[in-house]
């Protein structure tokens, strides 16, 4: 997924519930679609038409525009995850070869560099935001 969740901040696992019991209210044979209701009313309509591919990914469309929209702030991922070899080599040389935990000397073809502020949080992937460790100590 192309956003950002941390696991303290995830609204989406609470948003799923509610919205599906929301969907669940709706009696589509005796209410009529409405503006309020669309979201609610086109998923429980999706979900009365089974399981096959195409229902199940305009399902997932109809609750994830929905969590967007009471989301806005949500960040995007960086689109590049890896430290390329010139971001790897800036922050070589800013840390003077050392783990940044233990402060050992290291060769920069055995260092694991690591993205202070989380890339599944929305961390970039920039010489700011990333840190060089040993092997032994590259926070997992």
């Amino acid at each position: 997924m192309k956003y950002a969740f941390s696991e303290k901040e995830s609204k989406l696992g609470e948003f799923i519930p509610s919205f599906i019991q929301k969907s669940e209210e709706i009696n589509i044979s005796q209410v009529t679609r409405s503006e309020k209701n669309a979201p609610f009313y086109d998923y429980k309509d999706w979900r009365r038409k089974g399981t096959g591919k195409v229902i199940l990914k305009s399902r997932f469309e109809i609750i994830l525009r929905e969590f967007l929209k009471s989301n806005p702030d949500l960040k995007l991922k960086d689109d590049k995850r890896l430290f390329d070899w010139g971001q790897k080599l800036a922050i070589f040389n800013l840390q003077k070869g050392k783990c940044k935990k233990c402060g050992k000397t290291i060769r920069i073809n055995e260092a694991e560099f690591h993205h202070k502020e989380p890339w599944s949080e929305g961390g970039q992937t920039t010489v700011k935001n990333g840190e060089m460790y040993c092997p032994e100590h590259h926070p997992r």
